[in-house]
């Protein structure tokens, strides 16, 4: 005799999609953490970017060029027009879930002396490619921290660096597990 059932049962059917839907659940998890940092990542680019930019453009048009960081993620370029006064050439936000923050604690990403911290704070490219501190006009070395809005750990944490005598800038990850900079 021959049987008249086709198909699968409801039950087979249950037990696809349950696997689908746990191998979804797994892949969104790492989806996010992918997605973060990228946007890390992306953010880093930015900066190092916009202060390359500020460099090159003070060396070609022999003037100051202004780089303004304020919280959480707001990133300017200015030329200087008096000893106190700039003009704001360019502005722009960070990647959607990108902040500045304080960094990992810890070392830095150089073993430079005296490094300052740019949260909020401006460095300024003069024409002779060097990065001083706006308000005292003094050489600095500075390093600018980026990371998740509201995370506790350091996973996509970044750092860009700026070495005051030559207007060197340079990019950096954090690796949690070593604790290094690369």
């Amino acid at each position: 005799m021959r049987s008249n059932s086709h198909g699968f049962s409801i039950t087979e059917l249950s037990v696809v999609m349950l696997i689908g839907l746990v191998l979804s659940g797994l892949s969104l998890m790492g989806f996010q953490q992918v997605n973060a940092v990228y946007s890390s990542t992306s953010a880093e680019e930015i900066i190092a970017g916009k202060l390359r930019q500020a460099r090159s453009m003070a060396l070609s048009q022999r003037k100051n060029i202004v780089v303004t960081f304020e919280d959480p993620d707001q990133i300017k370029l200015s030329v200087q027009t008096s000893q106190t006064s700039t003009t704001l050439l360019e502005s722009m936000s960070l990647p959607v879930g990108s902040v500045y923050t304080n960094g990992p604690g810890g070392s830095e990403p150089e073993p430079i002396q005296g490094i300052v911290r740019w949260r909020n704070g401006s460095v300024v490219f003069l024409g002779d490619s060097t990065a001083r501190d706006f308000v005292t006009g003094a050489l600095v070395n500075g390093v600018v921290y980026i990371g998740r809005a509201g995370a506790s750990d350091n996973s996509a944490a970044g750092a860009v660096t700026v070495l005051g005598s030559t207007g060197r800038v340079r990019s950096y990850r954090y690796d949690m597990r070593t604790g290094g900079w690369f």
